[in-house]
């Protein structure tokens, strides 16, 4: 008698097309780029990092999330996250930068909605990039 396995096996080809995919969902960004979005946002809020909160790897800062515009307007209102103003989100990046967190910021059509600033241990994209081995790409 076969035992069959209880998980779908995924073809190379389906892979490489997740592979392509993943890799445009997250971009590396030097400081500087961050702070041009941050001055160029028209609503800015900070959020604790999602990431770490679950994942409880290290003892890096935790409210260093920055959301912009619409997306912000959303978390705020609804009391996930709060406004800030242009310098209180630059002294957050400086802050994530000290504490050595990675900027990443979603791959947008019109423009980015978020900043993570997070950790290898802890961070969702990062982890997935380190154990599969994908390449992000630096904006």
């Amino acid at each position: 008698m076969m035992i069959r396995p209880s998980f779908k096996v995924l073809s190379s080809i389906y892979l490489q097309k997740l592979k392509k995919y993943l890799l445009t969902l997250h971009f590396f960004i030097p400081f500087e780029e961050a702070r041009k979005l941050i001055e160029k946002a028209h609503y800015i809020a900070l959020t604790n990092c999602a990431c770490r909160i679950s994942v409880h790897k290290c003892d890096k800062p935790l409210d260093v999330c920055i959301i912009f515009d619409g997306a912000a307007e959303f978390l705020v209102d609804r009391g996930y996250a709060w406004k800030a103003s242009v310098d209180e989100t630059i002294n957050t990046l400086i802050k994530s930068e000290e504490a050595g967190l990675v900027h990443t910021s979603n791959n947008s059509k019109d423009r980015a909605t978020v900043i993570c600033n997070c950790c290898p241990c802890c961070c969702t994209v990062l982890r997935g990039r380190n154990k599969y081995r994908i390449v992000l790409l630096k904006l």
